[in-house]
């Protein structure tokens, strides 16, 4: 199955990773840059709590080589407030700017609030409304009505990936609805605050990353790996996305001094690493 792997992390702006993968003399305004040298990907979830204008996205464009591809994670306006029930302006007012990033927007990633049930109507909506954009989305409920066979289908209809998650509350289900695959890993067994070592991340949420590509009908399955938790160390993460190839092999050997694969102590500060596998 042709593909290729992305692993990120939910941002990239945590005070805690000072002299843990960012070096000390490196500043703020200099970490996207160290970061995009050792990954290829990052969520962005600036824009869900407040809706940057064009000149941010360009800016973070510029940032970082052309390699690179953001993750967006739509605007909670559009999402939690008006529950994707959106006119054409509210799509405007988010993907207009978005535009900035150019082909560095990779997938724009709606994350949906508890207690949101499916609607079919709703659904098909959203989707013919922002189909002139042209991009990739994924979705990640967090009620079961959307894990059902027939909001599956409306899914796979728009080709909107479902997200695949790793969460010890939220539900989940191993289905693949688009031509890529999107895996959150949000802790194991405490949200945002239990570990994951690079075997747990490989294997994907309880093993459902293997089962839902196994068998697809799929060609061009690929992944992204992103940590979502206050508490994320990179190690883990970086550790894996070595793997997937020489050179990033080489940096991440160039930032620890030592092999791409974490020993247990590095491990063990490795805290809650959030997965995201996208398919490209």
């Amino acid at each position: 199955m042709a593909g290729e792997v992305r692993i990120g992390t939910s941002g990239w702006v945590y005070p805690h990773w000072r002299e843990t993968f960012y070096p000390k003399s490196t500043p703020q305004s200099g970490w996207l840059a160290y970061y995009a040298q050792r990954f290829d990907t990052v969520e962005l979830n600036n824009p869900f709590y407040r809706q940057p204008e064009r000149a941010t996205f360009e800016r973070w464009r510029r940032a970082v080589p052309d390699h690179f591809v953001y993750a967006v994670k739509l605007n909670r306006f559009l999402t939690h407030l008006k529950r994707l029930n959106v006119d054409r302006a509210m799509v405007a007012r988010s993907y207009d700017t978005m535009a900035g990033l150019g082909p560095k927007a990779g997938v724009v990633l709606l994350q949906l609030p508890a207690r949101f049930r499916f609607d079919t109507e709703r659904v098909m909506r959203f989707f013919a409304a922002v189909a002139p954009r042209r991009k990739r989305h994924a979705l990640e409920p967090r009620d079961p009505t959307w894990l059902t066979d027939e909001a599956l289908a409306v899914l796979r209809e728009r080709h909107v990936a479902l997200c695949i998650i790793d969460a010890p509350t939220w539900p989940t289900r191993g289905a693949v609805t688009a031509d890529f695959v999107y895996l959150r890993f949000h802790g194991q067994t405490r949200l945002y605050g239990s570990s994951y070592d690079v075997d747990a991340l490989r294997r994907g949420p309880s093993g459902s990353a293997r089962g839902a590509t196994a068998g697809s009908t799929c060609t061009r399955i690929s992944t992204m790996t992103s940590a979502h938790t206050r508490r994320a160390m990179p190690c883990v993460c970086a550790s894996l996305s070595a793997e997937q190839g020489g050179t990033r092999r080489a940096s991440l050997r160039s930032w620890t001094g030592r092999s791409s694969r974490p020993t247990a102590s590095r491990t063990s500060r490795a805290r809650s690493a959030s997965a995201v596998w996208l398919v490209r």
